[in-house]
């Protein structure tokens, strides 16, 4: 991560968690803020965050950190990934249940859901574009994994230019 350019973070109190200990790389070309830590909500930098939370069954999480604005981004634009990263990103998101977050808020019940319907395979998918860290998080790694991760930094890296128009 260091070579890449991301930045090593020691980060206490992570939001919206008991975590008080958390190690996060970031790239800082997102955003020149510090991360808030954790993996989950209020991303603005594409990286890594390990946290350690007592309070729970796994203590120790790994996940990937992506921003909110850009995992529509990706979605849109899941024709041009390559195919295995197409099938990390179909196994990780969340495919909508019609919970109904999406549109909670309408009063007029004409908002369509939020979902993004992307193809692989010759199979469709409605992929919610809400809250990425929920899925793409884990207890352990092995090698296959920290490949993928590879991966989907890199693809989410190719948009940092965009990001800053």
């Amino acid at each position: 991560m260091l070579s890449q350019d991301y930045k090593r973070f020691n980060i206490s109190n992570v939001t919206a968690s008991y975590c008080n200990l958390s190690l996060t790389y970031a790239n800082l070309l997102w955003d020149k803020n510090t991360p808030t830590g954790g993996f989950e909500y209020k991303i603005k930098h594409t990286g890594i965050s390990i946290r350690y939370d007592r309070e729970i069954k796994e203590p120790t999480v790994f996940g990937l950190c992506i921003p909110k604005s850009l995992y529509k981004t990706l979605l849109a634009n899941f024709n041009f990934i390559k195919i295995n990263t197409k099938q990390f990103i179909i196994s990780r998101t969340k495919k909508c249940d019609g919970c109904r977050y999406c549109v909670q808020t309408d009063k007029t019940n004409t908002r369509p859901f939020a979902y993004i319907k992307v193809n692989c395979e010759n199979e469709d998918y409605n992929l919610c574009p809400y809250f990425p860290g929920y899925s793409y998080c884990w207890t352990s790694i092995n090698n296959e994994l920290v490949e993928q991760l590879i991966d989907m930094l890199t693809l989410m890296d190719k948009y940092i230019k965009e990001n800053k128009n």
